[in-house]
């Protein structure tokens, strides 16, 4: 397999110095917008494109069991406990009650501002048996996946807790 993009190497040199892999690259994309009834562009879409294809596709009902793990993997990141301003016993997972390797940050319940750190492999474990929320009962939802720079650990509450904008 060869490298897309070799160190150092900027993508307007690939379209110029390697159109074979460019087309590749572009047609994987088409057919990948395609699968997923989105616009199939003939350029890269500009940012407020991609936001305005994500929302329409994360919207419609076939494909909101789909986005969820998407959207977990999307705000996973790699645990360091000494990344963190709080204790260890507030970076164990609720359900494996371990410190976890890879993690991800859940709020409690859909109107909490308090988030729980889970483990990424578990939590998905949830979401594809389709279980509830392990601490509210809830369904898990969109809204409850956070991430790791929404959140900060609040110690007057001694919680992770969202980020509020003003």
């Amino acid at each position: 397999m060869v490298p897309w993009r070799e160190p150092g190497q900027v993508y307007s040199d690939i379209r110029r110095n390697y159109p074979e892999r460019f087309s590749n690259a572009e047609r994987l994309a088409s057919q990948l917008n395609c699968t997923w009834n989105m616009p199939a562009p003939p350029t890269f879409l500009t940012f407020a494109e991609h936001q305005n294809a994500r929302y329409r596709f994360n919207t419609q009902p076939s494909n909101i069991n789909h986005s969820l793990p998407a959207r977990i993997n999307l705000c996973s990141f790699q645990v360091e406990a000494g990344s963190f301003a709080c204790s260890e016993e507030h970076l164990t997972c609720p359900i494996t009650l371990d410190i976890p390797t890879e993690g991800v940050f859940v709020k409690v319940s859909s109107q909490s501002d308090v988030c729980c750190l889970f483990d990424r492999e578990a939590f998905l474990n949830l979401v594809r048996q389709e279980l509830k929320h392990p601490l509210s009962r809830e369904s898990i939802c969109m809204g409850m996946i956070v991430r790791k720079s929404e959140c900060f650990f609040n110690t007057e509450r001694d919680k992770f807790t969202l980020i509020v904008s003003d």
